[in-house]
């Protein structure tokens, strides 16, 4: 009998349904829709149809709490994010609620902080509701005293983009040694000798990784860096290390994916309606963006495309490829000397639609010969 508010149903007393309520409808023990509910053996098929469909028929819901305070642990995950002004964890926020609800778990959120230094409250307070396992976002090694300390030896633990040693947990993420490998390697068969490499704290694997996989290929070549630059993973610190590089009077291409739309135009966007509420769009990274060419980078691709739709990015949802419902995140800046060298720029966007292909297109420019 549900209450008609969305909320738990209620007996006809007031009360919430409970076991005993369906199993006097049923006309069984307590234990068998126990077992029914929690989909143990036991109980014969029929059985276990008739309960389930006057389960149903009264709204009832299992108590999770109840169920978490006698097993240990609950139909919740704990997902403790690095920074959550950052696009990039939003989006993993986003990937674990849809396949813990397919699962039929809930997700308690928690923010870590953004260069590393979990907070042992937020731990504590995931680990005292009992989660049934929590998942990492950008451990730093500093951590795991904490997590060995805090968190129950019999709790699961999932490790995200970065990870630390010696703690027993799984980890999802990609082979950065590998990934900055190939890049450094694609340079060096351009011809490319002179390089800087703009690093991430040391103390995130994933930023050391890459960088040692970077490095490694530079000196496989007998190539020496122009310089290695070490900053933080904040905006401020970013926009230093960008200065610096400018400073350098060096050949600068700093290319990647921003996570930022610069504009609502349509050179940069098929509509932002849609939009409007996602981190892409919202106006600490633009303005962070336009920091970067007030110091003087050039935007390749809207220098010579003014006010024309190259998109870089065609999210899988909503049929958005084939409609061609594109964004324009990922950049290339160039420094003052090679803007003037600049000769085209574009986005092989036919790669985004291969078989299995990444939402990115790849992007390029070229460049007159010294």
């Amino acid at each position: 009998m549900s209450d008609g508010t969305g909320g738990a149903a209620k007996t006809a007393s007031g009360g919430r349904v409970t076991l005993l309520d369906v199993a006097k409808r049923a006309g069984v023990s307590i234990a068998t829709v126990s077992y029914v509910m929690n989909d143990r053996g036991g109980v014969g098929d029929q059985t276990r149809a008739n309960v389930l469909r006057i389960a149903e028929e009264l709204g009832f819901r299992p108590n999770r709490v109840a169920s978490g305070l006698r097993t240990g642990r609950t139909q919740v995950l704990g997902l403790v994010l690095a920074d959550i002004t950052n696009p990039f964890y939003p989006e993993i926020a986003g990937g674990v609620i849809a396949a813990a609800a397919e699962a039929g778990f809930q997700v308690f959120l928690s923010h870590g902080g953004t260069d590393g230094g979990l907070d042992g409250e937020v731990v504590q307070a995931l680990c005292d509701h009992q989660c049934g396992a929590v998942i990492f976002t950008s451990l730093v090694v500093s951590d795991g005293p904490l997590l060995a300390d805090v968190v129950p030896h019999d709790m699961p633990i999932v490790q995200t983009v970065r990870r630390i040693p010696g703690i027993h947990a799984d980890f999802v993420g990609i082979d950065d040694r590998a990934g900055a490998r190939e890049a450094a390697q694609h340079l060096v068969e351009l011809g490319h000798r002179d390089l800087a490499v703009l690093a991430g704290p040391s103390t995130s694997s994933a930023s050391s990784e890459r960088t040692a996989g970077f490095l490694e290929t530079l000196a496989e070549a007998g190539i020496e860096p122009h310089s290695v630059l070490e900053c933080s993973l904040t905006l401020e610190a970013g926009h230093r290390a960008a200065q610096e590089l400018l400073d350098s009077k060096m050949p600068v291409v700093i290319a990647g994916d921003y996570n930022v739309v610069p504009t609502d135009g349509v050179e940069d966007i098929y509509n932002p309606r849609s939009w409007k509420n996602d981190a892409l769009l919202q106006p600490a990274p633009r303005e962070a963006y336009a920091r970067l060419l007030k110091q003087g980078w050039t935007d390749a691709i809207h220098k010579l495309h003014p006010g024309e739709p190259i998109y870089t990015f065609w999210d899988y949802m909503r049929n958005r490829w084939p409609r061609d419902a594109g964004l324009r995140i990922d950049h290339l800046l160039l420094s003052k000397g090679l803007a003037k060298k600049l000769v085209d720029a574009g986005v092989d966007k036919h790669v985004r639609g291969r078989e299995g292909a990444s939402d990115h297109a790849p992007a390029w420019v070229m460049l007159k010969e010294p």
